[in-house]
């Protein structure tokens, strides 16, 4: 892992976040990209003109200064850190600096300054991480002192998830971290294929990798999952999203967006082989 993008509106759930991406960033060498989308603030129309240019200016001025004393302070860390300071819409902003810098993960708060629009529309984190074809991390405001030393995979063992569970294995191995994959069986979970033929496949894949595998019962995949997690208090929980068709949409509400939205638990959305 060498490239780590962490999206920041500058708020404490961006801080929470950051200090995440910071502490895997240090165990992988990676380094960090800070950043942020600025959108000019809404003035009154009746202003004039010249008046306007200037708080906008001064508005622009503020989040760039913003960005570069947060620069300093992960430097601080002894980490390495380039800024990239964008204008737009955020999920628009963010998404360009994905496909321009193209990170190993890019790491974001669940929420920021639009709490409220948020939940109409569905947080910027949700759409990034459902848009973005390189792992997402997403993390929870609530959290004190994030680390990641447990970890929870779901998988349905349905599809070939190769590269979401090398990915996953190898933020492991330098996090020094546990690794569940976890099956929920329930009335809503897709269950086609025998499941020890990618039981078997995965061992034979990752001979070196060292990991538990657990099956639960749950009324839903959503309500199984946010029990194990809460139970077994995982420090991290990993989605593989399988691309989804216009009825699929319709029919069933993509898990990862609803798991974005409410987890309590850093949430890691990773997609699966484009050939599964």
């Amino acid at each position: 892992m060498k490239k780590i993008l962490v999206a920041t509106d500058f708020s404490d759930n961006a801080d929470v976040a950051l200090t995440l991406a910071k502490r895997i960033a240090l165990l992988n060498g990676a380094t960090i990209y800070l950043t942020h989308v600025f959108r000019p603030m809404l003035l009154d129309s009746n202003l004039p003109s010249d008046q306007t240019l200037s708080l906008m200016d001064e508005s622009e001025k503020r989040a760039f200064d913003q960005l570069v004393r947060l620069r300093r302070e992960v430097e601080t860390d002894g980490l390495k850190v380039e800024i990239d300071f964008r204008y737009g819409v955020a999920t628009d902003g963010i998404m360009e600096a994905i496909q321009q810098i193209k990170p190993d993960l890019v790491v974001l708060g669940r929420t920021g300054q639009g709490r409220v629009l948020d939940k109409l529309l569905g947080s910027v984190a949700s759409r990034i991480a459902i848009k973005s074809l390189c792992p997402v991390l997403v993390v929870p405001g609530t959290l004190d002192a994030p680390r990641i030393e447990t970890i929870v995979y779901a998988t349905q063992l349905e599809y070939i998830e190769n590269e979401a569970l090398r990915f996953v294995f190898e933020l492991a191995r330098h996090c020094k971290a546990t690794v569940t994959l976890l099956k929920i069986n329930s009335p809503d979970q897709l269950n086609i294929y025998n499941d020890e033929y990618f039981i078997e496949n995965i061992k034979k894949l990752f001979p070196n990798e060292t990991f538990m595998l657990k099956q639960v019962e749950a009324h839903s995949v959503r309500e199984g999952l946010n029990e194990y997690v809460s139970k077994e208090k995982a420090d991290l929980l990993v989605l593989a999203n399988q691309k989804r068709d216009w009825l699929s949409n319709i029919l069933n509400p993509s898990l990862s967006k609803a798991m974005v939205l409410d987890s309590q638990t850093p949430l890691l959305v990773c997609h699966l082989d484009e050939d599964a």
